[in-house]
């Protein structure tokens, strides 16, 4: 991991200490009107299967921090399965990224997609609904 690598980086001399604050993370959030930000709220208040960071990562590699975005799902909401909602954050946060020239990480965990919540995907399944 990064804390192995920078004892690593310490024990051959090319740092001389290991940062205290090897993360740091602001959450994203998309608002009413769609657009994505960064912007913090309690545990429990999201409403949609995904969340997403703004994350610096300093590693011994980029000892001043190697900015980075994560997606995730949110096993808390739905099972983090996948809705309308979700793939509206998950394309907002990719946007995001590559607008920034950032790396983006998705750390898929879900239970899958909701298709019978939306309508217009329907007739392209041959399913008794």
């Amino acid at each position: 991991g990064v804390v192995k690598e920078w004892q690593a980086a310490i024990a051959d001399g090319t740092h001389p200490a290991m940062p205290t604050n090897l993360l740091e993370a602001e959450e994203l959030l998309l608002d009413e009107a769609g657009a994505l930000g960064k912007g913090s709220r309690l545990v429990g208040e999201n409403k949609v299967g995904m969340v997403g960071w703004h994350v610096t990562l300093k590693t011994p590699q980029f000892p001043e921090g190697r900015p980075l975005v994560i997606v995730a799902n949110d096993c808390t909401v739905q099972s983090g399965s996948f809705g309308v909602a979700e793939d509206d954050f998950f394309d907002a946060v990719s946007k995001y990224a590559r607008a920034r020239g950032l790396p983006r990480l998705h750390i898929a965990s879900n239970s899958g997609a909701r298709i019978g919540l939306a309508e217009e995907l329907k007739p392209y399944f041959k399913v008794a609904w």
